[in-house]
């Protein structure tokens, strides 16, 4: 860490004074203490009430909508008349969305996981208009160290953060935070009490005045650059109509200080044109402590099979169904990218720490075990039409002998060398229970293990696509292959009969 050399400022020390932005926004978990659709029915409720607001009241002049765009899906699908509207309000820069698909837990899912979830987010944030571009990171259980660098690359080059950082380690509110790479963004540290605390501040305006005092007592002494975030806000919280009017009582109570009801980017653009962030404090690496904030690490092994199913759908997308869609596009077969951007979307609405953390109610589980479900179920599909259309053009003339059956063995990854292939196929039923056999494209004689097939019999059009061969019945085998292509395939002769055992066995760093 680099100790910035500019010492903290009071009060009044900024050459052009104090400036507190006031953003008004809501946290909104999708589920947690209860599942996901009651939710989702109050915050229909809570949107109909801030489009209201803000349609009737020009002083509201902002409201931050948590980072993420899921939250407009969610509305729209009951709400599809106010589709408009939401547009206009975010077009004006009245609503912010974005950048974020949902907020993320960090260490829970893989760095592929969390672009897509940017990817997502930004794009459905640009059809209303232009996406936050501040990185939003309120209530992660800690930080990856490559966060920063992951921001930098989709042009954001401003966060927010909260839990996993010593508050003596960032020094002041704002610091330089540096990935492994070099690459950086200008941070913001969030006090104790994080996003929240600050809800409602007009409903009592003596106790409202009062917690804007103790946050000020924190954050302003903090302050390098004389800019001053406070979130009014919290978990699951409707707006707070009453708030520029509380607004208008700040200058009496704190007369050193400038208030403005703004933005995100407002308050960043105002603390890049008074700060130097060569002078703040450089945080780098993981950010995971427990000394200032709760990280909550001990959910890393809860409810452990949601754990399992994620590594299995992310593995699926990204290792099998991306690289053969590609691989089809080649061929000028037509991509299935609505599928598969709908199988990404049903696996990153279990990303949220509260649901892939599994720290909510049961039937939180269940609704993402559903989900899981739907992404495998969406990826699996996929995955196999795209490996039976190349499997249909590989020449097979003149390679296979009268009885023989070929079968197209791929091979997803970077490596090559020994493989163990498994998979289920369609055989003529004339094979079923036998036992087999297989020729590798060196004409190595390979062992192969017959298993229960789970898949069941075909059914209508199924049975008239291209290369089924007669009364098909589905196999599961699996083999041993002696080297594969790295994202390729190989060819390999299914017979009957036993494979003849192998007259010296082969060894190798991690093989026999």
């Amino acid at each position: 860490m680099k100790s910035g050399s500019r010492s903290s400022q009071s009060w009044g020390q900024s050459e052009r004074g104090p400036t507190v932005i006031i953003v008004p926004h809501t946290h909104w978990d999708r589920e947690w203490y209860r599942p996901f659709q009651v939710f989702r029915a109050r915050l229909v409720a809570l949107l109909d009430d801030l489009l209201e607001l803000l349609e009737k009241q020009k002083g509201f002049r902002h409201f931050h909508l948590d980072g993420q765009t899921v939250i407009l899906e969610d509305y729209l699908e009951v709400r599809p008349e106010r589709e408009p509207l939401v547009r206009r309000l975010v077009e004006e820069g009245r609503l912010s969305v974005g950048p974020w698909y949902v907020l993320p837990d960090e260490f829970l899912v893989s760095g592929e996981s969390l672009i897509r979830n940017l990817l997502l987010g930004r794009r459905l944030a640009a059809q209303f208009g232009s996406p936050c571009q501040v990185g939003y990171l309120p209530d992660m259980f800690g930080h990856i160290a490559q966060m920063p660098q992951i921001l930098r690359r989709f042009g954001i080059k401003s966060a927010v953060l909260w839990r996993g950082l010593d508050y003596e380690r960032s020094r002041h509110n704002e610091f330089r935070w540096v990935a492994p790479d070099g690459s950086w963004v200008l941070a913001l540290h969030l006090p104790p009490r994080g996003y929240g605390g600050l809800a409602l501040l007009s409903r009592d305006p003596e106790d409202g005045l009062e917690r804007v005092r103790k946050h000020l007592e924190f954050t302003a002494p903090r302050s390098a650059s004389g800019v001053i975030l406070l979130l009014s806000g919290d978990d699951h919280m409707l707006p707070d109509p009453g708030l520029p009017g509380f607004l208008d009582r700040l200058p009496a109570a704190f007369p050193s200080l400038e208030f403005r009801l703004g933005s995100l980017e407002e308050f960043f653009e105002r603390v890049w044109a008074r700060e130097d962030p060569d002078l703040l404090a450089e945080v780098r690496g993981e950010l995971n402590s427990p000394k200032d904030t709760r990280v909550l690490q001990s959910v890393y092994s809860t409810r452990m099979p949601l754990k399992q199913l994620n590594f299995q759908c992310e593995t699926l997308l990204e290792r099998w169904v991306e690289p053969t869609c590609v691989y089809t596009e080649w061929l000028g077969l037509r991509p299935q990218i609505g599928l598969l951007r709908s199988a990404w979307k049903w696996l990153l609405r279990n990303h949220p720490h509260d649901s892939i953390c599994g720290c909510s109610v049961d039937q939180v589980e269940r609704d993402m075990r559903a989900r899981f479900a739907w992404a495998q179920e969406i990826g699996e599909e996929l995955l196999q039409r795209d490996l039976q259309a190349i499997s249909q053009r590989v020449d097979t003339a003149g390679l296979l002998s009268q009885g023989e059956w070929g079968l197209v063995a791929f091979n997803p990854s970077s490596q090559e060398g020994p493989q163990l292939v498994e998979g289920e196929c369609l055989l003529p039923g004339a094979l079923a229970g036998e036992e087999l056999s297989a020729l590798s494209p060196e004409g190595e004689e390979l062992p192969v293990e017959v298993l229960p097939a789970e898949r069941k019999a075909l059914k209508g059009p199924e049975l008239l696509e291209e290369g089924i061969p007669p009364e098909p019945e589905w196999t599961k085998l699996r083999f041993v292959a002696p080297g594969l292509p790295p994202h390729g395939y190989a060819l390999f002769r299914l017979r009957r009969g036993k494979a003849r055992p192998p007259r010296e066995l082969g060894a190798g760093e991690r093989w026999i």
